[in-house]
């Protein structure tokens, strides 16, 4: 999904934080 493809861009944790706070 595209969310795991900014998640691996993004570098990881701060893709997961960017995701978390969007959501």
């Amino acid at each position: 999904p595209a969310f795991i493809d900014l998640f691996i861009q993004t570098g990881g944790t701060a893709g997961i934080q960017f995701s978390y706070d969007k959501s």
